[in-house]
Order: structure tokens, then sequence, then C-alpha cells
């Protein structure tokens, strides 16, 4: 989330991830401003679905056809980046309450796997 919003800088992250990752956000929460931006259906769609679909909509193709994912990435970015998407909250309370709740069962499993048996 913090690359995605441009907290970390480019040089620690590998902007195509980070685009997937912002685009099943954004499916999951705001599949509408996806549809608006770009003109087209995210049915059956995932992150890098997303990003395939821009490449192709703005005409961000290598030789062959093929979609350039890093600069479609650069600009799923930098349309959440600077608004021209609308409006997006990457954390909600809800978000936030699973990732908690995960972290913690995590941590579990971890102290779980450290207890030794007096058999061994």
């Amino acid at each position: 989330m913090l690359a995605a919003s441009h907290a970390v800088g480019r040089n620690a992250i590998i902007d195509e991830e980070v685009a997937s990752f912002l685009g099943d956000i954004l499916l999951a929460g705001y599949p509408n401003l996806l549809v608006n931006r770009y003109g087209f259906s995210v049915e059956g769609l995932d992150g890098v679905g997303i990003i395939e679909a821009v490449a192709k909509r703005r005409g961000y193709l290598l030789k062959g056809g093929v979609p350039d994912l890093e600069k479609a990435a650069l600009m799923l970015l930098q349309d959440y980046r600077t608004g021209a998407l609308g409006r997006i909250s990457l954390e909600t309370p809800k978000s936030r309450n699973i990732m908690l709740a995960e972290q913690a069962l995590i941590k579990a499993r971890e102290q779980t796997s450290n207890i030794t048996s007096p058999y061994e």
C-alpha cells in the first residue's frame, strides 16, 4: 500500500507487482472507477489482467502487439497517485482488522512451531 501511494521509492519496488496489487484492490472495492477511467469491462480480470487491459486500451504495445506491461503499470500507478481514478482508500477499518487477524494467526503458528517436543 505504501508503494502504491509512492511512500516507498521506485528503486525499492517492482512497479508491475505494485500495480498488480493495486489492481486487485481496485477490482475488489472500486471496479466502477476502472470502468469509468479506462472504458473496459472488468469481468473476469485480476490485477495483472487490469494492467494488460490498460495497455491494450491506451495502445501501449510492443512489437507483435504484445502489451507493454511496464508502461501500463506506471500509468495505472500514476492515475491512482494523481487522483485521476477518483477518491480511493486502500485501507479500511474492515481490511485493517482482517490484516491484524492474519498477522496474529501467523504469529501464533510461529510460536507453536517453536515449541519442541521433549521426545526429540
